[in-house]
């Protein structure tokens, strides 16, 4: 199984403005409650899984989600490029971390935000989000890098900045995903692509429902109990968790951890 990197929330807050969900949210973290969920999250991944823990580095309020720390395949870890300036200073952290775990680490030229929009399924098929964060130019990088084909897809709401905000692939063959994050290509290609689909509503979505961690038989998700119900019916065991702090940043479980 997966290992998960996480890291200590000590220096998180919204500090700043770079997507529509911290826009009214500046100042308002409660940094107590924020460790608290936090802490109720890291245990219970440590119950099926390894757990690391990155330290926190002060004014870097976003390290914190470590999904975008950069994506790991094998020995080899792409670090993420981020297209914002308020978070550029992270990437040094997180290829020191690569580096120290003897993985081989290199960077892509344009724009690119790992695991917030670079998403493997079951059958091994690569997806990339383009839209905001990610520039669509990163696939034809990527297919040099690991030698596999990038199934790009567009993200057209800003509400859901990253892919995967709006889609996560199960680790049965599903996927649960918000239709309307994407552009109607893109759908017909998800559509196409996986036969089972938890298509979720947009109230569901900005619960942050598809911003899931699955690992195994198990998913933990944020408090959502239509779209748990429903993956309960398709077997697998969920446990949901209170994330509100982190939802007022623009991510939940998925956005706080990266598989390596």
């Amino acid at each position: 199984m997966k290992k998960i990197l996480m890291c200590d929330p000590q220096f998180f807050g919204v500090t700043y403005d770079i997507n529509p969900w911290m826009s009214a949210n500046i100042g308002c973290v409660n940094q107590s409650l924020a460790r608290e969920q936090w802490t109720l999250l890291r245990d219970a991944i440590s119950d099926v899984t390894e757990v690391e823990v990155l330290p926190g580095v002060e004014n870097l309020p976003d390290l914190v989600f470590t999904a975008n720390a950069g994506i790991v395949r094998n020995n080899q870890a792409i670090v993420s490029k981020f297209s914002k300036s308020e978070r550029r200073a992270e990437e040094k952290h997180f290829k020191k971390w690569f580096s120290e775990h003897k993985l081989i680490t290199v960077q892509t030229v344009h724009s690119y935000e790992g695991e917030g929009d670079h998403l493997v399924d079951k059958l091994g098929r690569h997806w990339l989000g383009t839209g905001f964060r990610t520039d669509t130019r990163v696939a034809e990088e990527l297919t040099r890098i690991l030698w596999v084909r990038m199934n790009t897809l567009e993200l057209v709401d800003p509400r859901w900045y990253h892919l995967d905000t709006c889609f996560a692939p199960l680790p049965y063959g599903e996927v649960i995903w918000y239709p309307g994050a994407f552009s109607e290509d893109s759908q017909r290609v998800i559509r196409s692509a996986f036969r089972t689909r938890i298509e979720i509503s947009e109230e569901d979505a900005s619960a942050f429902a598809c911003n899931l961690v699955a690992l195994g038989n198990n998913i933990f998700i944020p408090s959502n109990t239509c779209a748990s119900d429903r993956l309960q019916g398709l077997g697998y065991k969920v446990q949901e968790f209170d994330l509100s702090e982190f939802m007022r940043a623009g991510g939940a479980a998925k956005c706080l951890t990266l598989y390596y």
